[in-house]
């Protein structure tokens, strides 16, 4: 699937596949009325709000949006932020932990 956001795109495997003879490129579904077109037309529909609703989250949390953000949503792969002050204890923390093993290093 393609996500496009001004003019930038970024594209996503779904792994969901249909014979070329069963593609419709302008409605971009499946061809047909039968049970296994539906399945994966419904899928496809249901991915597309669900990237839909990535855009309009990433929109209202008032953060970049583009196309790999949208996607990086979509996936769950973008939660990996931290505030200044959990940066901070991090930093502190690891630092007390090398200085404790350089220390008794050296004694």
């Amino acid at each position: 699937m393609r996500i496009t956001v001004n003019g930038k795109r970024t594209e996503i495997s779904l792994g969901i596949t249909c014979s070329i003879e069963d593609w419709d490129n302008e409605m971009n579904h499946t061809k047909g009325k039968a049970q296994e077109s539906r399945l994966i037309n419904n899928e496809l529909d249901g991915i597309k709000v669900d990237i839909t609703d990535s855009y309009k989250e990433l929109f209202k949390e008032g953060k970049l949006v583009t196309a790999k953000s949208v996607k990086a949503r979509y996936l769950g792969m973008d939660n990996n932020e931290a505030t200044l002050f959990e940066l901070v204890n991090y930093h502190n923390s690891s630092i007390n932990k090398w200085s404790y093993v350089i220390f008794s290093a050296l004694k």
